[in-house]
């Protein structure tokens, strides 16, 4: 067992990326993969920013970019721009389960929608070639086993090998994460639903790469994936007999429930001075992107020269 006293523990596009930029860490994983393993997950672009940029181009990965295009469906049409008030509507009905009526116990403080504008400067790029990449770079640095404990010092794993530690990043859920250390939090999700569908939405506009709805439909988001398929969001967990009795004219393809959709706001501090938590599940910040997970990454190396 390498002796590096400088772990990661989860195996997914965080965890990979805080590798990359720095590479005196070891990856602790039962798997490699993570939340990216998921359909609903596909990604094909990323908000393009100089940290996504640095991250394209030290892979010298294929990548373009362009306009991802935002639209919002209200009063019968498919609008560039919304009041505040719709605006702040649509948030609404996306921090809410529509099958509950609960809501996300504190709204974000912004309405914006990923951004202020009708559209999101993005990088067009494929999201397996930036994973195989990470993963070759980082294959001889990945110990696959389970974590069973954390301790001040010290990580249990499930094969009874103990790892000691000075330095700890951890990208895995913090409902889990504090678990493993021991302590008890509360932490509330509310899960997402993601139905996949080649039947083009009745309210879809092609100029839009996502649609935001503001009307009284269980669905608050549609988007058009890079395979041609579209995909309804909705917030809440809904069985696919409940889907097909809302939705009876469209042929499902695929059908996923992401547990952990919507984040509730809480306070997740690390317990100690060298753990660090990285992505949006670890840090448990809804608005947690790509870009600060690089922007740690990226800060942390410059710490440890």
């Amino acid at each position: 067992m390498k002796n590096n006293k400088k772990y990661s523990l989860g195996g997914g596009i965080s965890s990979l990326i805080f590798a990359h930029y720095n590479p005196d860490f070891t990856i602790v994983t039962p798997e490699i993969g993570g939340l990216l393993k998921t359909t609903s997950l596909n990604l094909t672009w990323m908000h393009r920013n100089e940290y996504t940029e640095d991250l394209v181009k030290k892979l010298k990965i294929p990548y373009s970019f362009t306009k991802t295009r935002i639209g919002y469906y209200y009063n019968g049409y498919v609008h560039d721009t919304l009041s505040p008030e719709i605006q702040f509507e649509i948030v609404k009905r996306k921090m809410t389960d529509c099958i509950t009526g609960k809501v996300a116990g504190k709204l974000p403080e912004s309405i914006n929608l990923s951004v202020s504008e009708n559209y999101i400067n993005t990088i067009n790029v494929d999201f397996k070639i930036i994973f195989d990449k990470l993963v070759d770079e980082c294959k001889d640095r990945i110990i696959l086993d389970h974590v069973d404990t954390i301790k001040k010092n010290q990580i249990l794993l499930g094969s009874c090998d103990k790892l000691e530690y000075d330095e700890l990043v951890s990208s895995i859920p913090a409902p889990i994460f504090w678990k493993l250390y021991g302590q008890k939090r509360e932490f509330e999700t509310i899960p997402v639903t993601f139905v996949s569908t080649w039947d083009r939405p009745f309210i879809y506009n092609e100029r839009y790469a996502m649609i935001y709805t503001a009307e009284d439909y269980l669905f608050n988001r549609l988007s058009k994936r890079e395979s041609l398929e579209y995909t309804y969001e909705f917030t809440g967990e809904i069985p696919e007999t409940e889907i097909k009795k809302y939705l009876p004219n469209v042929k499902i393809n695929t059908l996923s429930i992401n547990k952990m959709g919507r984040l509730i706001p809480v306070e997740n501090k690390p317990p100690q001075e060298n753990i660090t938590f990285i992505g949006r599940f670890a840090e448990w910040l809804y608005d947690s992107k790509i870009q600060n997970v690089i922007k740690i990454a990226k800060k942390y190396g410059k710490r440890s020269k």
